[in-house]
């Protein structure tokens, strides 16, 4: 099981609310884990000076947006500890601050050292969703992203979206587990995309077999709900409450299709997803 979580903690736009840090600790608990929060700041000044017409620059506006900016990451880091040791999670805090560029490949640096992120997400930020985005393609290890409002999963019944392809090879491997101690695990592969990885079903079970798996499997086509209707579908038939898929870029036209759908669970995500690249 997950021994080391990243849970990062931003402050820009909103900071992250009391009821998402919760979240992200039972998480944690559940796997039985120690977590660093890491709380990530806006450097406003900086990006002032880097981005803003010298004409309308007010430095001592700026420094302000700097102050308050700090104070909400104290406030925010004062928050994770006081809920974390209510809940006796063994934990420390680290604090980052930079553009957002650097701050997203910080994250995604320190995301390696550990064995999952565990990332509250709040669809209708921006910052967080490229934050996210940043560390499911740049970290090489596994993201659980948990929506803003929703419960921590319980992972007791998880749906695996299947095609073959290496990056959903990859989410299996990272979230094997928690398919060991699931009590139900379906896999879904969907059907109609094209290419020459979408395969073997015999094989998966197979090898889910070898690590004690009785999975159920199933086949669809996307259809007129895309793969992500039929995602939500099979989730709440199977009364799942996480699902595990692979994260997809844009280097290729299946990726592209794919791509989509990890957008989509970035912009509205239905449930918890533990995704990896």
């Amino acid at each position: 099981m997950y021994r080391d979580v990243l849970i990062p903690l931003l402050t820009y736009l909103d900071a992250v609310d009391d009821a998402s840090i919760d979240a992200a600790i039972d998480v944690a608990l559940g796997f039985g884990a120690a977590a660093t929060g890491l709380v990530v700041e806006a450097d406003l000044v900086l990006a002032a000076g880097v981005y803003a017409d010298p004409s309308v620059y007010l430095p001592d506006l700026m420094v302000e947006a700097e102050r308050q900016g700090r104070n909400r990451g104290d406030a925010l880091t004062a928050r994770f500890r006081e809920r974390a040791q209510a809940k006796r999670l063994e934990q420390d805090v680290q604090v980052i601050r930079g553009l957002s560029g650097g701050v997203i490949d910080e994250v995604a640096n320190r995301a390696r050292f550990h064995d999952v992120t565990v990332f509250p997400l709040d669809p209708d930020n921006p910052i967080a969703r490229d934050c996210a985005e940043g560390v499911i393609f740049s970290s090489g290890r596994p993201v659980l992203l948990l929506p803003k409002g929703a419960p921590a999963p319980s992972a007791r019944r998880i749906v695996v979206a299947w095609d073959g392809s290496r990056n959903a090879a990859r989410a299996t491997a990272d979230a094997m587990p928690l398919l060991q101690r699931a009590e139900q695990v379906t896999v879904v592969r969907v059907t109609d995309l094209k290419g020459p990885e979408n395969g073997d079903g015999a094989a998966l079970r197979a090898h889910f077999v070898r690590h004690g798996l009785d999975v159920r499997y199933a086949e669809t086509a996307a259809g007129g709900e895309g793969v992500a209707g039929q995602l939500r579908r099979f989730a709440g038939e199977a009364g799942a409450d996480l699902l595990v898929m692979g994260g997809y870029g844009h280097s290729r036209m299946r990726e592209f299709i794919l791509g989509g759908l990890t957008r989509d669970l970035l912009h509205a995500p239905f449930m918890p997803v533990l995704m990896a690249h």
